[in-house]
């Protein structure tokens, strides 16, 4: 039998081996007073707090009792808690055979703030700004680079967290939902290319509302500009998110159209018309193309249409005067003998030019053969008009008497003419072909013959008295 005597009520023996002829016997103290326990006396509630007491090698459990939050065994001389309820901490320091010491922390249990970052989640279109706030707090600390009360543009759906933190230090969070909303598409439809002069219908699309940059709210619009002019207009959608889209009227200048041709022609002649300014033309008479040649019955007024290559049209007109010819007459003999003068005068108008360069109304001729006069006669608002005259010479007669005779003093003598049609005879030898004479003395006779044109020659015959 093995006595083991202890130094001290408060130790304790164990034996670890037997053997037979040895016993190993372990002598442990009572472990000492585990000294004050470390951590925070001041806590924030559902906050993970770490607790401890010195270590003892004597001590093989610790004991810990956390207020409405934990009690158990440790074999550690620390824990980690979350208290629940303000109250003492305690812990019991505890060897293997029993012996224990104890030591207590007053721990006091804030509760966290009720921290709130909005009542909602927001809803926002993209390129607007928002202010997140946090509220039930001293200080906030966002994520996401959000400042506390800091207008920012988010710019994509996202959660934003805020930690706000009180006057103790304790903190709690809250989330918020910000969506960003995607901008309309707005287009905007209709011409674009316009002539001047024109107006275009101006067609938003893409939104549910539009204000254009002239005020006007309808979904169309007419605008006639008188020059390229931009255009704007914003469009909202259902969600109130705005987007603005803008076009540009282009105006094309109208094409200066001209028409070169005659503006007075005469009754019956021709005049060509000629159109520039333009890349195709449409006449008022149906006729197609830049030019044309007409022969206008009358006073005239044509007009044409240049189109350009982008389809502006312009106009002009041009009005022809048709003038009447001038009246004109010439009166005069039409036929004269060889030798003979003729008057000849032009009536009708106000202004006359001869053939023969004469100015005046009435001229005198004396054409060696058949002529051809020709007048133009002019008059204000008429045209020049020309006529001819012709003068016709007749040569005259070849008229031969009979040949020289001779006869005794108291006889008579035969004498004759030929190459007329009448004839008349000097000294009373009388108006026949053929006429008896008896001179007294030595006579010269002399025809005078004319023809059917009235056209005159003369020959003579000597009658000698012997």
């Amino acid at each position: 039998m093995v006595t083991v005597e202890l130094t001290s009520s408060e130790s304790c023996v164990s034996t670890s081996s037997v053997t037979s002829n040895t016993i190993d016997i372990t002598v442990f103290d009572v472990p000492s007073v585990p000294g004050s326990i470390t951590g925070n006396t001041s806590v924030c509630a559902t906050e993970l707090n770490n607790y401890s007491v010195t270590m003892d090698p004597n001590v093989t459990t610790y004991v810990w009792d956390i207020p409405g939050t934990w009690q158990g065994n440790s074999t550690t001389n620390q824990i980690g808690v979350t208290p629940d309820v303000s109250g003492m901490i305690s812990v019991e320091a505890q060897n293997q055979c029993g012996n224990s010491t104890a030591t207590t922390l007053s721990v006091s249990v804030n509760a966290l703030p009720n921290v709130s970052a909005a009542a909602t989640d927001l809803s926002v279109c993209l390129g607007d700004s928002v202010r997140l706030t946090g509220n039930g707090a001293n200080t906030y600390a966002w994520n996401n680079g959000v400042s506390d009360n800091v207008y920012f543009e988010p710019t994509a759906t996202n959660d934003y967290v805020v930690i706000g933190t009180d006057g103790n230090g304790c903190q709690s969070s809250d989330t918020i939902n910000v969506e960003v909303l995607s901008l309309p598409t707005i287009d905007i439809l209709g011409d674009f290319e316009i002539c001047e002069g024109q107006s275009t219908n101006l067609t938003a699309d893409g939104g549910v509302s539009y204000v254009w940059d002239n005020s006007a709210t309808t979904q169309t619009i007419s605008v006639s500009p008188i020059s390229t002019t931009g255009y704007q207009v914003t469009g909202t959608d259902a969600n109130g998110c705005k987007a603005t889209s803008s076009t540009v009227v282009t105006v094309q200048s109208a094409p200066t159209v001209f028409i070169s041709g005659n503006t007075s022609i005469c009754q019956g002649d021709a005049v060509t018309l000629t159109a520039s300014g333009a890349t195709t033309y449409n006449w008022s008479n149906s006729f197609s193309g830049a030019s044309q040649t007409i022969t206008p019955v009358g006073d005239t007024t044509l007009s044409v249409t240049g189109l350009t290559s982008n389809g502006c049209a312009g106009n002009s007109s041009i009005s022809i005067t048709v003038n009447p010819a001038a009246s004109v007459a010439i009166s005069g003999d039409n036929t004269i003998c060889s030798g003979d003068n003729v008057v000849l005068t032009a009536s009708g108008s106000s202004n006359y030019t001869w053939s023969t360069g004469a100015t005046s109304s009435s001229i005198a001729v004396s054409p060696g053969s058949t002529t051809i006069y020709t007048v133009t006669g002019t008059a204000p608002g008429f045209c020049p008009t020309s006529i001819d005259h012709t003068v016709t010479v007749n040569n005259a007669p070849n008229i031969m008497a009979s040949a020289d005779i001779t006869v005794c003093t108291g006889q008579s003598a035969n004498i004759s003419a030929s190459g007329g049609s009448t004839y008349s005879w000097n000294n009373g030898a009388g108006t026949g072909v053929n006429v008896s004479v008896s001179p007294a003395t030595n006579t010269t006779y002399t025809v005078t013959g004319t023809d059917a044109n009235g056209c005159t020659n003369t020959d003579e015959v000597v009658v000698s008295v012997s």
